[in-house]
């Protein structure tokens, strides 16, 4: 799960006097008679609008919101005051409102950049993925009404940051194109190392965050970034003294914490970590990192009911994260409730499909709903991120050999026993015994 503090904003900037210009005639010459109330009602429609606009960029959204109404009632088809009345509906927390006015704006005009982006990124941020990457990606193909490049360049980091975790390069590539257009900011470069994360380029992100120190030795985001990636490298050694550096700076800090349990599991102090994890979480209960790293510990624990107890409020909160419903896919399989825990592991599986682990889980899940041919499956994905594993030999094997595929199921079960070596010795038993009964000669 990435720790980052890194969010892109999701409130677009105002597109204010934006509209064409009136028909223009050339210098000395007068429109023709049946062109003037025309040129007149256009002059006058815009000018209401450049008002409306003038107050929404005051934040007074409740005035703009009700002379928007008036004003699209009269022009049903101006996709610009479209855009205007979902930018005010979602500034007042009207995201439903917001989606509709939107889509309208795109209705008429397939070629808005403004809605096009705005509703790629309303998506985004409520966990619409499907939804919102065609607009992202349709954004950055348009031109804004301003022809900004910051503006461009925004919806280029939009799609950066969406592909960051699923697709890092693609979500380089995006960046790349946002930096053509724009001066690299320190946003810039936590992102470009949160891919390179990502992409398991483990050097490039450590050298950004420590090129980010080299500049400012307590740039708490650079800082606690290093301290989550030395930790996931089992560097834990070279990241104790950032951590305590870290934490003398900010030691009420929730992200730091987080880090320091992080920290204790993996020099295997589980009780420490446990003790430091409920006592952030009784002061916040609603820091969701901490919440999620204690559900986690608990499952790991085999306290599938207490972990699911502090899982619960995030399965609401957070529909797209990935972290979370792997752990509750865990839970749930402890707790006997198999069909449920298919469900969350394919949950989980959407969300991420390239993290072998959701794949694992899904395996084993649909092994104990006997359901071999979907086990098989969930195998196929896992060993594509994943090496074999003597448990992850022994489903294979026995999918196989419930769906009477004798030649896989000895190969799955011999290959088993190879990597086995008296670890499962049920288990061996069982691949011996089978591989016997479907190696006897038929008579």
């Amino acid at each position: 799960m990435t720790r980052t503090g890194i969010f892109l904003a999701t409130t677009l900037l105002l597109v204010i006097g934006n509209s064409l210009p009136a028909q223009q005639q050339p210098p000395g010459t007068t429109a023709p008679p049946e062109l003037q109330p025309q040129q007149a009602a256009e002059d006058k429609a815009a000018s209401a609008l450049d008002e409306i606009e003038q107050k929404i960029a005051a934040g007074d959204f409740a005035t703009a919101g009700k002379q928007l109404h008036d004003y699209l009632s009269d022009h049903p088809k101006d996709a610009r005051a479209w855009f205007d009345s979902g930018f005010t509906s979602q500034s007042k927390g009207s995201n439903a409102a917001a989606i509709a006015a939107y889509q309208t704006a795109i209705s008429i005009n397939p070629d808005q950049f403004e809605s096009t982006l705005a509703l790629g990124l309303l998506y985004a941020k409520d966990g619409q993925r499907d939804s919102a990457r065609p607009l992202l990606e349709r954004a950055v193909t348009l031109t804004p009404a301003t022809d900004s490049p910051a503006e461009k360049a925004r919806a280029w980091r939009a799609l950066a940051m969406f592909d960051r975790n699923m697709l890092p390069a693609t979500a380089s590539n995006a960046l790349l194109e946002a930096l053509r257009l724009t001066p690299e900011t320190k946003q810039d470069t936590l992102l470009a190392a949160e891919i390179a994360e990502s992409d398991k380029d483990y050097d490039a992100a450590e050298a950004s965050y420590r090129a980010l120190l080299k500049k400012d030795n307590k740039d708490m985001d650079a800082l606690g970034e290093l301290i989550h990636l030395l930790i996931v490298t089992k560097r834990e050694d070279e990241a104790e003294p950032f951590l305590k550096q870290a934490l003398a700076l900010l030691p009420e800090d929730e992200t730091l914490n987080t880090e320091e349990a992080t920290l204790l599991l993996h020099q295997g102090k589980n009780e420490d970590a446990a003790a430091l994890l409920r006592h952030q979480h009784e002061i916040n209960p609603k820091n969701d990192a901490i919440s999620i790293l204690l559900a986690d510990l608990l499952a790991g624990n085999n306290d599938a009911a207490g972990s699911e107890q502090v899982l619960a409020p995030l399965l609401a909160t957070h529909p797209d994260d990935f972290d979370v419903w792997l752990t509750h896919g865990h839970n749930l399989v402890l707790l006997q409730q198999i069909p449920d825990a298919v469900a969350a592991y394919l949950r989980a599986t959407k969300i991420n499909p390239a993290n072998g682990d959701g794949w694992a889980g899904l395996a084993f899940a649909a092994s104990e709903a006997h359901q071999p041919a979907a086990t098989l499956a969930a195998l196929d994905n896992r060993d594509k991120f994943l090496p074999r594993s003597a448990s992850s030999l022994f489903l294979r094997a026995t999918a196989n050999d419930s769906l009477h595929k004798k030649d896989a199921a000895v190969a799955a079960y011999k290959e088993f026993l190879t990597l086995a070596q008296g670890k499962f010795p049920n288990q061996e038993w069982q691949a011996r015994q089978r591989i016997a009964a479907l190696t006897r000669p038929q008579h």
